[in-house]
């Protein structure tokens, strides 16, 4: 099952090319099914054709590999850091799941993991969902686990927990820890972090659920829980729920960056069960970002941006999300898998791309956060540092370069911009040292953060 799991890394080794990770839970090394990870570097040529590093579990039926997240950096060195999931793991309790994280460093992943974490409870797949997210904003991040089947008050109702990142690693106690609340809801089955859906500068996390009743039986539904200064909000800004019996609303779900431009991250959410036009077809949702504080709990659902039907019954659609820019107009794509398709041949499987324009939402800037950083092109940056931002509003506003200390190496008042998208060269990257840097656009409470790289 090589390639089960795939994942950008970004750059792990520092030589200003991104890597990548790929997830074979069935691999056989010395133990049946113990699970490995392939690492396999950038060039200036592309990626290696032989894996960098192979990670095992050396635990017979652990499955490592079935979840895997990347672009986190826990411990703020400038490295970025690789989340794998074991959900089958098993040590003293069976299949309570495990999860690790393996540093990167200047000679790639490390061998043995700065961090694992376990369950302790029998059948819990701890790990069979991973995230990263910077949920207090400071700059490192954090990491999501979701344990399905962990049964506490009620049967299969799920566990999610939330370790802070620390410049040590990540910490040995979970700072937030949520469970399902209802028998069977599988609360955790997925989860995303690692970008901000109400503009407040803050990465939120989304929680799939879809064995969740409701109205419906095993309707399913999904949790959106916001950052703050503190960590991640105890309650749920928003609950998203299937509308159908079985409909398994939340068996994948990504937080994705603004594809339709409004200043917002945005939320798919696959439907494993649904049927539209076609008998259990599935269905993807997508709904558009905005402002709400995470202090509300259960906030009127945000705006509804599409609803997409699978083409066939059993076609697998919505297994798998991605975005990327492909035609670089700074608005991702989303790109939606469908295992199952049968075309010319019967299963082949594939991914079919939707591209959105510039959307109007209604919604006024008065209101919304609307504050973010585009782009930061190229990156690495070999020359200059340019970046692309937008304001919402026409008030002071401060761009900054930071370094790994988090000491201001530039600063420009961008307040006289005015409301709208905006491109400034910050700094010439030919006077600063190698390394790792951050951006941070900031005006009024809503903070604004991207990494860059400068290479010479």
């Amino acid at each position: 099952m090589f390639g089960y799991t795939v994942t950008g890394l970004g750059d792990v080794d520092g030589d200003g090319y991104d890597d990548v990770a790929v997830g074979a839970p069935l691999w056989d090394n010395g133990q049946v099914d113990e699970g490995a990870v392939f690492i396999y570097a950038g060039s200036d040529t592309g990626l290696s054709t032989s894996p960098a590093r192979v990670l095992e579990s050396n635990v017979a039926g652990a499955q490592f590999g079935a979840a895997l997240a990347g672009g986190g950096d826990v411990n703020f060195d400038g490295y970025y850091d690789i989340l794998i999931g074991a959900p089958q793991y098993s040590h003293g309790q069976t299949r309570e799941g495990r999860a690790y994280v393996f540093l990167g460093s200047a000679t790639g992943i490390r061998s043995v993991p700065i961090w694992t974490v376990e369950s302790n409870v029998a059948e819990a797949q701890l790990g069979a969902a991973v995230a990263f997210a910077d949920v207090d904003g400071d700059f490192l991040n954090d990491v999501v686990v979701g344990a399905p089947f962990y049964s506490g008050t009620f049967e299969e109702e799920g566990r999610v927990s939330v370790y802070l990142g620390t410049q040590n690693g990540v910490a040995a106690s979970p700072q937030w820890v949520m469970a399902g609340g209802r028998s069977r809801a599988r609360f955790g089955t997925s989860v995303s972090g690692a970008d901000d859906f109400n503009g407040d500068g803050y990465n939120d996390v989304a929680v799939g659920a879809p064995g969740w009743s409701g109205r419906e039986p095993d309707q399913g539904a999904v949790f959106l829980y916001l950052g703050t200064p503190g960590g991640l909000s105890t309650v749920a800004t928003w609950r998203f729920e299937g509308s159908q019996p079985e409909a398994g609303f939340g068996r994948t779900v990504a937080v994705l960056a603004d594809i339709n431009d409004d200043g917002f991250a945005d939320l798919a959410i696959g439907a494993a069960g649904y049927s539209g036009a076609l008998t259990r077809a599935r269905r993807v949702f997508v709904y558009f970002g905005t402002y709400e504080s995470p202090d509300v709990a259960d906030a009127a659902p945000p705006p509804l941006g599409d609803a997409i039907d699978g083409s066939e019954p059993g076609g697998g659609f919505g297994f798998a999300f991605a975005e990327i820019d492909v035609n670089q107009d700074l608005l991702p794509e989303l790109l939606v898998s469908s295992i199952a398709h049968t075309g010319a041949q019967s299963g082949e499987g594939c991914v079919t791309w939707y591209g959105y324009q510039t959307i109007a939402t209604g919604v006024e800037d008065a209101v919304r956060g609307g504050l973010s950083i585009e782009a930061i092109q190229p990156n690495p940056a070999l020359r200059g540092v340019d970046v692309w931002f937008s304001l919402p509003h026409a008030e002071a506003a401060e761009l900054d370069l930071l370094d790994l200390a988090g000491r201001r190496v530039v600063t420009r008042d961008v307040g006289t911009f005015g409301p709208g998208r905006h491109h400034v060269d910050l700094a010439d990257a030919r006077s600063l040292a190698p390394g790792l840097y951050f951006v941070r656009l900031v005006q009024g409470h809503a903070t604004a953060r991207a990494k860059v790289v400068v290479v010479h």
